[in-house]
């Protein structure tokens, strides 16, 4: 865990992880419009209209988690939270007592609001396994991740690793304090050094 700290004329934001360490991330700017919603349990399947095909979903259950483009399957009453997304949008769903709320995300060059972010690549769970068009993310201990090829861009070659690229949102408090308000999936790449 790491506290932005202070956000230099350069444009970079220096994150202070210990006495000992620190990283430097750029922060770039995009135009984003973000979009509210509650939905019941009944229409919780119409927020996919709200986002271009193809996409990507991230589905937590209570008992697993689902990755895919797929969850017609699912029952609503075991989906705990959700990720729809693709490189320009996302829909974030949560559950709370009896509904859902929802949070829509789109890049909008011409009536966004303008947005700093820092991107980062989350590295995920194991090496890849390829069997038909599934990837499987495992080590030799502990759980291990499915998830269909097409969730992949660039592909992936068996025992390499993958990574979650994020966007994640900056805001600034009274005092000028910089930190995280709100972030995005965008894809999950094999491609650590390239492009994010």
């Amino acid at each position: 865990m790491f506290l932005l700290s202070r956000k230099n004329p350069k444009g970079r934001i220096e994150a202070n992880m210990s006495k000992n360490e620190s990283a430097v991330y750029t922060i770039q700017k995009e135009k984003v419009k973000r979009e509210y919603c509650d939905l019941s349990r009944e229409d919780l399947f119409s927020v996919f209209k709200k986002i271009a095909e193809p996409y990507t979903i991230i589905c937590w259950l209570y008992d697993m988690l689902l990755i895919g483009s797929d969850i017609s399957h699912v029952s609503p009453q075991k989906i705990l939270r959700m990720r729809i997304y693709n490189e320009n949008e996302e829909v974030h769903l949560w559950k709370t007592q009896s509904k859902f709320k929802a949070r829509v995300l789109k890049v909008q060059e011409n009536d966004g609001e303008e947005q700093e972010y820092v991107q980062a690549k989350q590295l995920l769970w194991g090496k890849a396994e390829l069997k038909d068009n599934v990837i499987i993310l495992k080590e030799d201990r502990g759980v291990y991740i499915q998830l269909p090829k097409d969730a992949v861009q660039g592909g992936v070659k068996t025992g390499e690793r993958l990574f979650l690229v994020t966007k994640n949102y900056v805001g600034y408090n009274e005092i000028g304090q910089a930190g995280y308000v709100d972030s995005r999936f965008v894809k999950i790449t094999g491609d650590l050094c390239g492009e994010n």
